[in-house]
């Protein structure tokens, strides 16, 4: 099947507040600036690859739906 079990996603839960912690704790302690790198790299500069991804993965969909 494509979804995972519930055996899959038991360390899901930790995993997902381990990451909030730490980035918020790096967030607390003044690493503000790289949030601010990883915004202007990742999203700002890439904004055309994110919309050709969303497009390219839209056919399989519309085509399956038809």
């Amino acid at each position: 099947t494509m979804f995972s079990s519930k055996k899959d996603l038991e360390g899901t839960l930790g995993f997902v507040v381990l990451l909030i912690s730490i980035f918020g704790a790096l967030y607390l302690l003044g690493f503000s600036n790289l949030f601010i790198f990883l915004k202007n790299n990742l999203i700002d500069n890439h904004t055309s690859f994110y919309q050709n991804f969303a497009y390219f993965l839209a056919v399989p969909v519309i085509c399956e739906v038809q």
